[in-house]
């Protein structure tokens, strides 16, 4: 499929959608804004080496074009744990349990807790309540 394809079917989806507001002649939402969403809604869930790398940003120009050479099966495993974060629509209501745990674990991850204490945070939010697990971080913290 070719880029002027996927333009076409983009600019086809907004007015569908009644998305299709311009400013100065230009669609506010240009196709090149999935790009923008994409990376900002994956930072401080993967490295910038691996947004970089899924976005097919990995030229001459950045270093990492060079020496960056993830483990397929390593960056597909970290994009299906951020994958919830670029849901744009559900086909069902999530449970606001289910969101506060994810947004426990994201916040967790953002503080800067190391990937092996996310997964323990995972697996206790499987047996425990969330107010148990925020309990047993915030003794994490105080030590």
């Amino acid at each position: 499929m070719t880029y002027n394809s996927l333009q076409l079917r983009w600019t086809i989806l907004l007015k569908r959608t009644g998305l299709d507001m311009k400013s100065r002649g230009v669609h506010v939402l240009h196709f090149h804004t999935l790009r923008k969403w994409f990376r900002t809604r994956l930072e401080g869930y993967l490295t910038r080496s691996q947004i970089e790398y899924l976005m097919g940003h990995l030229r001459k120009e950045y270093l990492d074009g060079s020496y960056f050479r993830p483990p397929s099966d390593d960056l597909i495993a970290s994009y299906k744990a951020a994958m919830h974060r670029l849901y744009i629509l559900w086909s069902e209501e999530p449970k606001i349990e289910d969101l506060r745990k994810k947004t426990l674990l994201d916040m967790a991850r953002l503080l800067g807790f190391r990937e092996k204490t996310i997964r323990k945070i995972e697996s206790m939010l499987e047996k425990k309540s969330i107010e148990d697990v925020l309990k047993e971080l915030r003794k994490f913290r105080r030590l």
